[in-house]
């Protein structure tokens, strides 16, 4: 490949091939060809070779050399910035991507001038400079608007809840319910206290299908602190007095309630069946159970630790009111009511006749309406709320007190303002 220049045949410089005949036809212009163009003007030519570097140098004197690729330099004076004219305007900006350096030190080729001062000018330099008003790169501010933002916890991402919803497994229904419906002492002219069991009933129910009955469970207790039955217990439970004589005391008969279940669960009470406690109304184990145990200064077992309210679930899989009784809401859903009303077993029987037609039209049993909390009150009763209550108020005054007693500790050993102006003790 050839030279890209060529000697002017009038004036004996060297120009590029591509501006020869522009450079030719200034001397026919003009009287007599400038050596360089004016300050602050350049000229333009078209580039046919925009792939190839083609370098024009144009020498005013022996200290000043400019070299640019693919553009006619005009000459800076020293410490002249660049004007907008004079910047790159190609079109093609890798044209302008090359790094340029400009070294000037004492005794170095081609520099007379003994200008220690460097000048380096990189490739992003050059790109962030591409029309604009200066050469010097601004920096820029990191973060912007938003960098008060902080990263997000694991809190955050998990949020309230322990795991997120949608990861979740969906509650396990039970294997079995117990349904059951206590009976104890009443009188319709006076209160009794305390509260006697005196029937101890159980149904034992399958949730798999079909569900059903599988076992039955009753026992009468003697009542200690009202022996005798009044007339209206014996004409509304139709419980005989015999029969509450011959009977077991209530601890007793949890245990006997307990070999029951034991006998009739797959694997036990604690083998791999799961199992619910069921009843009609809170008042059954709330109520009864749950006072005289306490009364009595007895264990509560742990599977009456919950329970479901089938009452309350009444309302919500049939979208109306269980008014009326046991009876009416059983013939409600068209069932028919077997037995005589009041009659633990009998009850304990028809209620699970709901829970037997709940299970076959889709509801699943799989948790708990109501238990008691770790300090043996039942969740949300008056008794829980005031021991709460308690509870706070006492955490208050301890750290009121604490607060107190860090108090007078640092100001028996604050030092004394002479020890902190001579730096002892």
């Amino acid at each position: 490949m050839g030279s890209r220049f060529i000697e002017c045949p009038i004036c004996g410089q060297n120009v590029a091939m591509y501006l020869a005949s522009v450079h030719t036809e200034g001397h026919f212009s003009t009287p007599d060809l400038p050596d360089v163009a004016p300050s602050g003007t350049r000229e333009h030519a078209p580039s046919t070779e925009r792939g190839h570097e083609s370098t024009i140098q144009i020498e005013e004197s022996d200290d000043i050399s400019v070299e640019h690729p693919g553009r006619v330099p005009s000459v800076e004076q020293p410490g002249q910035v660049p004007s907008d004219s004079q910047k790159c305007d190609s079109s093609y900006p890798g044209q302008c991507s090359q790094q340029e350096t400009q070294k000037s030190a004492p005794g170095a080729a081609g520099d007379d001038r003994g200008d220690s001062s460097t000048t380096v000018i990189d490739d992003a330099a050059e790109e962030s400079d591409h029309g604009t008003e200066s050469f010097v790169p601004k920096k820029q501010k990191t973060g912007g608007g938003w960098s008060f933002l902080k990263n997000p916890t694991a809190k955050d991402v998990r949020g309230p809840r322990r795991t997120r919803k949608a990861f979740d497994l969906p509650p396990r229904p039970y294997d079995y319910l117990v349904v059951l419906d206590f009976e104890w002492t009443c009188d319709n002219r006076q209160r009794l206290e305390p509260l006697e069991i005196i029937e101890f009933p159980a149904v034992l129910v399958k949730t798999s299908f079909p569900p059903a009955i599988v076992s039955e469970f009753q026992v009468y207790c003697r009542p200690e602190k009202n022996p005798i039955l009044t007339k209206f217990c014996k004409e509304l439970t139709a419980i005989t007095q015999e029969q509450v004589d011959a009977g077991v005391l209530l601890p007793k008969a949890i245990e006997l309630h307990q070999q029951w279940l034991e006998t009739n669960l797959p694997g036990g009470i604690g083998g791999g069946a799961t199992f619910a406690m069921v009843t009609w109304s809170d008042a059954d184990i709330l109520g009864a159970l749950h006072s005289e145990l306490r009364r009595r200064g007895l264990q509560r077992p742990a599977h009456f630790d919950a329970w479901i309210n089938l009452k309350a679930l009444f309302k919500s899989h049939y979208k109306r009111e269980p008014k009326g009784g046991l009876q009416r809401c059983v013939e409600s859903c068209g069932l028919s009511f077997d037995g005589r009303a009041h009659s633990g077993l009998v009850d304990s029987i028809n209620t699970a006749k709901i829970c037997i037609q709940m299970i076959s039209q889709g509801y699943s049993f799989s948790r708990t309406t109501r238990g008691f909390g770790p300090d043996g009150e039942a969740w949300g009763s008056a008794e829980s709320r005031r021991q709460r209550a308690q509870r706070e108020e006492e955490e208050k005054r301890g750290g009121r007190q604490d607060g107190a007693a860090r108090g007078r500790h640092d100001s028996l050993v604050q030092p004394e303002p002479e020890q902190i102006r001579t730096g002892k003790g």
